[in-house]
């Protein structure tokens, strides 16, 4: 291994790379901002849910589609949106497992009370002892 180059305690080699002060390498800054771009500015509807069902983050696609704020949307229980209740216990269900999800049909409710029919693509990421559910409505 490099002498300038150092991994925390915690982290394994291929893991979060470190310069020698301890900040991330420019290029690893620069994709997280192009992500969090593509996150936020997206046309796609994609919001991140805690493994608890708590939505941790919405993008505007996902805000706009279903008609609420960030502050009425984040926060909250991924089932408080779904029309269908056993299908989002369901998903939630497979997701716990690990499974990765692919054109899962979904109903969610917008904030006029329209349901929006849509299907799912949700995956599990696990970082550090958390979980996040990522999913995103595909037209």
């Amino acid at each position: 291994m490099r002498e300038d180059l150092h991994y925390t305690a915690d982290e394994a080699p291929g893991q979060r790379l470190l310069g020698p002060t301890g900040a991330r390498p420019r290029r690893v800054r620069d994709r997280e901002s192009d992500f969090a771009d593509f996150f936020e500015n997206g046309a796609l509807a994609l919001h991140l849910v805690g493994p608890d069902g708590t939505i941790l983050e919405a993008n505007k696609a996902e805000l706009d589609l279903l008609g609420y704020t960030a502050d009425e949307y984040i926060g909250r229980h991924i089932g408080d949106f779904h029309a269908d209740p056993d299908t989002i216990c369901d998903i939630l269900a497979r997701l716990g497992k690990g499974e990765k999800l692919d054109k899962y049909p979904a109903r969610l409710r917008a904030r006029d009370g329209s349901v929006k029919s849509r299907s799912r693509q949700a995956f599990v990421s696990n970082e550090g002892n958390s979980s996040t559910r990522g999913a995103s409505p595909s037209t």
